[in-house]
């Protein structure tokens, strides 16, 4: 068996690697004596391998010697330092290029300690840096290894997820960013090729935030918002909407970014728009598949994505009509922000928000009264009491349905029941600014009031009316009621309204 102190002594000198391994597996296998204590210490002060560095601290808090000497190189009580024979480490990855060798990935080893002082301390290799600001940031104390020699600060930004997460993180994911004292996370260098690396492994990697605040968040938060956006148009317009999604989730969630999702979740933007380049043809049969196929499979597929987390779906959509059944899809049962496009600065604006202290149920609320209707005002057309079917129309933008749903309905029906829905003042205007639930309780109320008066076999559902009210009147429809959703076609031969698609023809 090889002599420590010799083992320990070329092991300084020369930096060899082979002499490093030598001396961390005396430490872990305990071939070292106590006598040797100096020799660990000076590893402690001066090894090039940051594990035989952490090796050594550790083999000299079990032997309880050198307490003065590591308080003074550490600027940890000695009381603290005793609490490294106790305490599990957490760990996390990062990629680290090296040159002539490319990028390989390396962990990161940290003990967080209560200390009186902020205090981050790092065995990097060839001696002790300060991380103070990583304690900081984190409001924790801390001693930083790893488990091979480390060029760069491109670790700080994994080190300081670490010390923030609530929880420990998976291996799955792998952190690259310089974090500086005022909390800024910088894009480390050969990003390229660390992005490469983790793609073919399979890893996460978390490059692209830019803050320890923002950081903090994408680690802890309990929901995290997830934009969907039905468009048809040129990618170039999907885009910009999305954009612009974005930025008006960002006005509540300012942490929030496409980008992140990405990173964390693996979801692209393109995967967040529900339509393509083209229209969307006047032709049912397509609307349903869209509905059924398209949107209920991106639904899926994205709640998949996000595995256990919880989701804010911030909705927006372009048809009107088509938004009924995209809201009946995505249902009532969990967090929804729905979004209306203000036409006059291409901004989206927050119309509908269900989460936090307000509860996505609250949609389907239809305890209002009709006298106390503040929105809307309901008029019922009863010509055939005795007939299964009634026409829903309601009449809440510029142009006014009323008149050739009726008439369809009667030509085309056979229905002369109508429980027509207009608003009480500003027709057309819906105030942008203000909350649009009480519409959704208020038509909600009238209809489920309607209908406890009379059995409807069939309910048709003409309208004029925002994307975002439509959308949020499917969410509270939902799949139950026997509801056909009509679409108007300008332009189109007579009639101009086509039955598209059944609300329940997606659900078993």
């Amino acid at each position: 068996m090889p002599d420590f102190k010799e083992v320990a002594k070329n092991c300084l000198q020369a930096g060899s690697s082979k002499y490093s391994q030598i001396a961390l597996q005396m430490i872990l296998q305990e071939n070292v004596a106590p006598s040797e204590k100096k020799q660990v210490y000076e590893l402690v002060e001066k090894a090039w391998h940051p594990a035989l560095q952490l090796a050594a601290l550790l083999w000299l808090v079990k032997m309880q010697v050198m307490w003065q000497e590591l308080s003074q190189l550490l600027g940890f009580e000695s009381s603290t330092l005793e609490r490294l024979k106790s305490i599990t480490p957490l760990e996390v990855y990062f990629p680290a290029y090296g040159s002539g060798q490319g990028v390989s990935s390396r962990r990161v080893i940290l003990y967080i300690l209560s200390n009186e002082e902020s205090r981050a301390i790092c065995l990097k290799g060839a001696g002790i840096e300060s991380a103070d600001h990583l304690a900081d940031l984190s409001a924790k104390s801390c001693i930083i290894a790893f488990d091979a020699p480390v060029e760069g600060n491109s670790w700080q930004m994994s080190a300081l997820a670490a010390l923030q997460s609530k929880t420990r993180l998976s291996a799955e994911y792998a952190f690259s960013g310089i974090v500086t004292a005022t909390g800024e996370i910088r894009t480390a260098s050969f990003l390229e090729e660390k992005l490469a690396f983790c793609k073919e492994r399979g890893i996460k990697l978390i490059h692209r935030i830019d803050s320890a605040k923002k950081l903090e968040k994408w680690l802890n938060e309990e929901q995290i918002p997830l934009p969907l956006l039905q468009y048809f148009g040129s990618e170039i317009e999907q885009m910009r909407c999305l954009v612009s999604i974005e930025k008006c989730i960002q006005e509540s969630q300012p942490w929030f970014s496409i980008a992140a999702l990405e990173d964390w979740y693996g979801i692209a933007a393109n995967e967040l728009i529900l339509g393509d380049a083209g229209l969307l043809p006047f032709e049912p049969k397509l609307w349903q598949d869209f509905l059924c196929e398209t949107v209920k499979g991106a639904i899926e597929g994205l709640r998949q994505k996000m595995g256990e987390k919880g989701i804010i779906w911030f909705l927006a959509g372009q048809i009107s009509a088509l938004q009924f059944g995209i809201g009946a899809v995505i249902g009532f049962k969990q967090a929804l922000g729905i979004l209306q496009l203000d036409f006059s600065s291409s901004r989206y604006k927050e119309v509908v928000s269900l989460y936090g202290q307000t509860n996505a149920r609250e949609l389907k609320n239809v305890s209002k009264q009709a006298d106390n209707f503040s929105k809307i005002k309901v008029n019922l057309e009863l010509n055939k009491p005795e007939s299964l079917g009634l026409s829903l129309i309601l009449y809440l933008g510029s142009h006014n349905p009323i008149g050739e749903a009726k008439a369809y309905s009667r030509t085309y029906l056979d229905v002369e029941n109508y429980l027509i829905i207009e608003a009480k003042d500003a027709q057309g205007v819906m105030n942008l600014d203000t909350d649009w639930l009480p519409w959704v309780q208020e038509i909600n109320s009238a209809l489920n009031e309607v209908r406890g008066k009379h059995y409807w076999q069939r309910i048709h559902l003409f309208q004029t009316a925002p994307t975002a009210l439509c959308m949020a009147l499917g969410v509270a429809f939902g799949h139950f009621m026997p509801i056909t959703v009509y679409h108007y076609q300008f332009g189109a031969p007579e009639p101009r309204y086509k039955a598209m698609y059944e609300l329940v023809s997606c659900f078993p």
